[in-house]
């Protein structure tokens, strides 16, 4: 896809809301948590070495509160517009930095699955909706009224498919969350005495593997089968979506996610337009 070089750092970093962006910086820099990297979608590189991240990581907060600095006292707009103009800069450094230690695709592909799990509703909805219908379409035949027949051309891939988005991975995942993640010291509301709820972190964790298992079994069929093949899934999962009510059927967006390539893979990057010694002289 032709990216539009148009865009300034700031339109592409718009939607980088640091209350979602540094939380997920923070993901592959947790010790205890290092056992599911691979599981997230992380670039390979950065699950062999989270330690180098580490410390970019810390810098990267350390900076960013440093750059606000100079927006501190000002009235509510003129506060936002340098934390905009501020929050580019301050991401593209952080992710030079990781391009020097890992590359530069690293860096990117980094960036991109930031993106896909954190900052895209659309993507976060979608795979949602794929999970549920797929779960059905894997289910043992009249498990569910509203189970609609998979094609033909998709039976062979179910028992796969299932592998990835049955309910049981997934609590297995989150009992083994809980045992890995440090012990929350109150309770949390709702929480039965004696039950142990997952930490803010490892709910965030649950959500990026779950949606990353959603991508693999699209990505799966996707390879799978051809064109025409494809197109027959996308309108049997449609008919299914709308059987069960869990979205309108378009928001699936089959043409847009059963795909090989991940979603966001296309997305242009803040280091297309973040130089790197543009990013080092904004400090």
């Amino acid at each position: 896809m032709k990216q539009e070089k148009c865009l300034t750092p700031q339109d592409l970093c718009s939607d980088w809301n640091t209350l979602y962006w540094f939380p997920a910086w923070r993901l592959p820099t947790l010790a205890w948590a290092r056992p599911f990297l691979a599981l997230m979608g992380l670039p390979q590189a950065l699950v062999q070495q989270p330690e180098v991240w580490e410390p970019i990581c810390s810098e990267a907060f350390a900076d960013y509160e440093t750059l606000l600095q100079t927006a501190q006292g000002l009235p509510g707009d003129d506060y936002y517009r340098i934390e905009r103009q501020i929050k580019p800069y301050a991401i593209a450094r952080a992710l030079w930095q990781l391009a020097q230690h890992l590359g530069r695709d690293v860096a990117v592909e980094f960036e991109r699955w930031v993106r896909r799990h954190f900052l895209c509703s659309e993507v976060e909805s979608a795979m949602f909706d794929w999970r549920k219908v797929l779960l059905y379409g894997s289910l043992p035949p009249n498990t569910r009224s509203t189970q609609i027949h998979p094609p033909a051309v998709l039976m062979p891939l179910l028992p796969e498919i299932e592998n990835l988005v049955s309910y049981d991975i997934m609590h297995e995942i989150e009992e083994e969350l809980k045992l890995a993640m440090p012990q929350l010291m109150d309770e949390q509301p709702g929480q039965a005495k004696g039950e142990i709820s997952l930490s803010r972190d490892a709910n965030l964790i649950s959500k990026v593997i779950s949606q990353e298992l959603t991508i693999r079994a699209l990505q799966f069929i996707a390879q799978k089968l051809n064109d025409t093949e494809r197109k027959e899934v996308v309108a049997w999962a449609e008919v299914q979506a709308e059987a069960i009510s869990v979205t309108a059927p378009e928001y699936l967006r089959g043409d847009k996610y059963l795909r090989v390539e991940p979603p966001c893979s296309d997305a242009p990057s803040v280091l297309d337009f973040v130089p790197s010694d543009e990013a080092r002289e904004a400090e």
